[in-house]
């Protein structure tokens, strides 16, 4: 009787119960004293039973790792725009591609980075671990990727007026303060992943480096 008992209040308990009676079974106490103590015993809680805080660690790490997802395709946009602008700063360095190309395709990076920015308020990240912070330390790479882009526009606008090509960047005021721009939002990449990178492995989530954001 105590084993359908048992069996009845959960596989977790069981072995609750199981650990708490089995000395009993063995002295011989008869099966209405076993089955008294048995339902006593689930009446009451157990010190072994897990805590309210444990039983809701399934669903908690649950909306963790889906409001994780939510970060990823903005961390990809970022991905895709500074893939753009690396194509055109290497182009126009090159001489291979026109300033006035280049200068757009920059642009509609700078865009897509507003858009990401605005997109990141609309996620929530209460499940995330330092969540607020991760976001936080996003859009500071969003943001100083937006100054370096826009600095390197200033050099690209420079060759377009001076028709030559190329130009000497150590000279270039708008190139430096691009670069300048460039090595801050490097500084924030690094600590954007720092906090990225470890919740990514835990829950499937693609992880980055510095280059590729």
């Amino acid at each position: 009787m105590v084993v359908a008992v048992i069996v009845g209040i959960g596989a977790g308990t069981a072995t609750v119960l199981l650990g708490h009676h089995g000395s009993q079974v063995a002295d011989g106490s008869s099966a209405d004293a076993q089955q008294q103590q048995a339902a006593q015993s689930s009446s009451q809680p157990s010190s072994s039973q897990p805590s309210s805080s444990q039983q809701s660690s399934s669903p908690g790490t649950g909306a963790e790792q889906a409001q994780l997802a939510r970060v990823t395709p903005q961390i990809r946009r970022s991905v895709s725009a500074r893939s753009t602008v690396v194509t055109a700063t290497q182009g126009v360095a090159a001489c291979t591609m026109a300033p006035s190309k280049a200068i757009s395709l920059v642009n509609q990076a700078i865009s897509e980075l507003r858009a990401v920015i605005t997109g990141l308020g609309t996620l929530s990240v209460t499940a995330v671990r330092g969540g607020p912070q991760l976001l936080a330390d996003f859009r500071q790479v969003l943001k100083r990727s937006i100054r370096a882009d826009q600095g390197f526009i200033g050099w690209m606008q420079n060759i377009k007026s001076s028709g030559t090509c190329p130009v000497n960047t150590t000279a270039d005021a708008s190139y430096q303060a691009g670069l300048q721009a460039s090595r801050q939002a490097n500084s924030a990449k690094r600590s954007f992943l720092g906090l990225w990178n470890p919740l990514a492995s835990r829950f499937g989530q693609p992880r980055y480096t510095a280059l590729q954001i």
